[in-house]
């Protein structure tokens, strides 16, 4: 009874079936995950070092290896997460994110809107201060895009909503531009901003 939507660049890896106590899959990317609740049967997600447990809830994964961080979002109930082996754990409820930093070892606890941090499931991405570094890894896997950042603009806050739908890369390169007030070079699939 649980869906579980992949983003792009990601992949699922989940048993032949659910057998003993436990309902254990793999994530290596980004995934909204709605599970069925089974008080006998936990669901846990593990992703880059980290393990998401939850008896029935909707949230969202975000774990792509060069932001070197695991973000997970709840939308409704309740999920406990945590690093693999760790004593630390937070427990999430709705519009709560957890942060956990594959650099540095911490993790955090944010306020955060849920629903904007999975509206790439509904075909938008949304960003309300994001580190623009963190925000052009996001575009740049649905616009198969490499961004060349200015390193003076790599924590520069980005607030903007793209419609994946309507907004084609050209687009996405203006709205930058315009957002950024920045100096940007687009020649093929590479994107160059400068200060």
């Amino acid at each position: 009874g649980s869906t579980v939507t992949l983003n792009s660049s990601s992949s699922l890896e989940l048993p032949a079936g659910f057998n003993g106590d436990l309902r254990k899959v793999k994530l290596e990317g980004e995934a909204f995950f709605d599970v069925a609740r089974d008080e006998e049967k936990p669901f846990v997600i593990e992703v880059l070092n980290t393990e998401t447990r939850v008896l029935g809830t909707s949230f969202n994964i975000s774990a792509y290896p060069e932001t070197d961080q695991v973000v997970v979002s709840v939308v409704t109930g309740k999920v406990a997460f945590s690093p693999i082996g760790s004593k630390s754990s937070l427990a999430l409820t709705p519009n709560q994110a957890g942060r956990y930093d594959l650099k540095t070892n911490k993790l955090t606890r944010l306020n955060t809107v849920a629903s904007e941090d999975a509206a790439w499931e509904e075909g938008k991405l949304v960003f309300r201060k994001v580190p623009l570094r963190i925000a052009l890894e996001r575009v740049g896997k649905h616009y198969d895009l490499d961004f060349d950042v200015d390193p003076v603009l790599e924590n520069e806050p980005l607030t903007t909503t793209i419609n994946l739908e309507n907004h084609k890369e050209l687009d996405v390169v203006e709205i930058l531009r315009t957002t950024l007030q920045t100096e940007i070079e687009h020649t093929g699939n590479s994107v160059r901003i400068r200060k």
